[in-house]
């Protein structure tokens, strides 16, 4: 993935602006592309004045909930969730017969109703899921693992 990486990184998929998803994208070596929600851009260019995510300001591919497209021998097709960060997505990829689910952040009680059901659409059926998690349970309870 770094500027030393074997050349067979086909894209960076920036799943929201939050800096933990897109903070290290000036790592990633020159000539890979990067793809991003339009909306993700367009916030980006607005806060340049402040400085960073100049990868996600020069992301080529700006993509749109349900609208799949292929890089490589991959089909993606995002899928809005509810998060803290406007414009996040879900990832659904697809190749070779097989199914990975990411989910990005996601809420189930923010202000976007109905996206925790089309998540878990998208999901069913994935042959693996990556699920981020944070806040998964209150303070002072068990970890789940």
């Amino acid at each position: 993935m770094w500027a030393r990486g074997d050349g067979s990184l086909l894209a960076l998929l920036i799943s929201h602006g939050h800096p933990d998803h897109c903070g290290l994208a000036d790592l990633v070596a020159p000539g890979v592309r990067v793809l991003a929600g339009a909306a993700t851009v367009r916030i980006a260019e607005e806060a340049a004045f402040f400085g960073g995510a100049s990868r996600v300001l020069a992301a080529e591919g700006r993509f749109r909930s349900g609208q799949a497209f292929e890089i490589g021998p991959f089909s993606i097709r995002p899928v809005v969730v509810d998060h803290s960060a406007f414009d996040a997505y879900a990832l659904v990829i697809e190749a070779g017969g097989r199914r990975l689910v990411y989910s990005g952040d996601l809420r189930a009680h923010g202000r976007k109703p109905g996206t925790m059901s089309r998540f878990a659409c998208a999901a069913r059926g994935a042959d693996a899921l990556l699920l981020e998690g944070t806040r998964m349970g209150a303070d002072g309870t068990r970890p789940l693992v």
